[in-house]
């Protein structure tokens, strides 16, 4: 039986114990496996920041638990006081990434919660955790299926490109399709300055069994001119209703190269496209400490006296993508808004539409 990635199950590396929220700390992962514990809202916003945890819906996980430690703190006050404090962390937590869709999703959900709870007398604290603790369950089987869909795209023979780390998704995908049978190879870019591609992409091939090949960022282009990939892969933090993403930066570039040599761009969409987003204009940008461009695990990497600049994102037009998977099916990216009228057919009881 074929071993699943650590990554592929978020419960593996963040939960909720003793009123405190642990959480795998991704900059040193895989080198070694330790876990952070945060006391507090603040502590949780700093991991954030600091990057100790990575991707969408993990961070928008840790936030919410976030918020159920600051419920609890203030749970002896008065309801203008406790919906003041909740509101401030709130904010905080929105700030700390502002371009992705699941922060904004699970913030909103956490505050239903809250005021559901708090009206009927319940605990406020608890409530919040069972929900966000629902959240990464659903969030799991998203994944699962997100990769069982995507995993029906690739062809035997794939040589896939990717940036960054995709996510459980991406891991779930690349498990299938070896189930499958079909023989299929990674190309993952280091993706500086965190290296998550050469870091945790990587580690979760290995743990698979499945061929992994790091690259630098600047050499996707050649690859695929050359013939070393056919099929590029990635995620994306925000999807606009009409097809446009927001991904780690580099994203475009790669896009535009895989478009030039026909090759296809299957983007994983987990569960599809922010209903409030409209074009690219829609997308914030986060910008960085541009000082972290200086820097890579940890070391200096140009000499004082040099600036950095740091856009953590870039925008990708629909046009270079070639298909968006989901947990309800692949749809075409301009159409991705059908989504949402999508019913859910379980992927492994329901035959497969694509």
């Amino acid at each position: 039986m074929r071993k699943l990635a650590l990554l592929a199950d978020r419960f593996n590396t963040l939960w909720m114990e003793n009123g405190a929220v642990h959480m795998l700390n991704r900059r040193k992962y895989p080198f070694s496996v330790e876990y952070v514990t945060c006391t507090n809202l603040e502590e949780v916003a700093k991991c954030i920041e600091n990057m100790t945890i990575q991707g969408a819906p993990p961070l928008a996980y840790a936030a919410g638990l976030a918020l159920s430690m600051l419920a609890k703190e203030h749970e002896m006050d008065s309801e203008s006081e406790f919906f003041t404090a909740f509101e401030a962390g709130i904010d905080r937590l929105m700030h700390t990434r502002p371009t992705g869709w699941d922060l904004g999703y699970i913030m909103a959900g956490c505050r239903d919660i809250a005021r559901k709870a708090y009206a009927e007398n319940k605990d406020v604290s608890e409530e919040i955790r069972k929900y966000v603790y629902s959240q990464i369950e659903n969030g799991n089987r998203i994944a699962r299926d997100t990769g069982r869909y995507a995993a029906d795209l690739l062809q035997d023979g794939a040589r896939i490109q990717t940036i960054c780390f995709a996510g459980a998704a991406l891991a779930y995908t690349l498990y299938f399709a070896a189930e499958d049978g079909k023989d299929i190879e990674l190309f993952a870019c280091e993706t500086r300055p965190y290296l998550q591609g050469a870091r945790l992409t990587a580690a979760s091939c290995v743990e698979m069994g499945i061929p992994v090949t790091v690259i630098t960022d600047n050499m996707p282009g050649y690859l695929m001119e050359s013939g070393k990939t056919n099929v590029f892969i990635s995620t994306a933090d925000k999807i606009t209703m009409d097809g446009y993403i927001a991904n780690k930066i580099g994203t475009y570039q790669i896009a535009m190269a895989a478009f030039d040599n026909d090759i296809p761009y299957y983007l994983l969409g987990y569960n599809g496209p922010d209903k409030n987003s409209y074009g690219p204009d829609s997308l914030v940008i986060e910008e960085r400490n541009p000082d972290e461009v200086l820097h890579c695990l940890g070391m200096r990497t140009s000499v004082d006296g040099v600036r950095g600049y740091y856009p953590a994102f870039d925008i990708t037009s629909p046009r270079y993508i070639s298909a968006v998977a989901t947990d309800r099916g692949v749809f075409p990216p301009r159409l991705i808004g059908r989504y949402l009228d999508k019913p859910y057919l379980d992927p492994f009881t329901n035959p497969r539409y694509i």
